[in-house]
């Protein structure tokens, strides 16, 4: 990733695998589960073996360090990978102030201070 891109975040992401169901909200619902690749205080990223579709909204819960975060979200980025899934960042648009509290969690742990 380059520098100029990196500097243009509004939140830090640092590396971080959590279990987390990822269900699609609307009239074609499916629920997924996967593992986290990718944790920011703003959205996160996760490999998935379909597309949900750019703008999708999602229902996220995340196992984060033995608590469970939840978050409504949408897809910002789908990146088709080799083995046929897809790299999907998406960003929260409801979390609750609790939630982004055990998320800041993981920054702490990994020292990296989040912005």
């Amino acid at each position: 990733m380059s520098e100029d891109y990196a500097k243009k975040r509004r939140f830090p992401r640092i590396p971080s695998s959590n279990p987390i169901m990822v269900r699609r909200l609307g009239p074609e619902s499916v629920t997924r589960l996967t593992t986290t690749r990718v944790m920011g205080l703003g959205g996160c990223m996760f490999v998935n073996k379909e597309s949900f579709g750019k703008d999708s909204l999602l229902s996220l819960l995340i196992l984060v360090q033995g608590h469970y975060v939840d978050a409504k979200a949408r897809v910002v980025y789908e990146l088709p990978k080799e083995n046929a899934s897809f790299d999907i960042g998406v960003e929260f648009l409801e979390i609750s102030d609790e939630d982004r509290g055990i998320i800041q969690t993981l920054f702490e742990a990994n020292d990296a201070p989040p912005a």
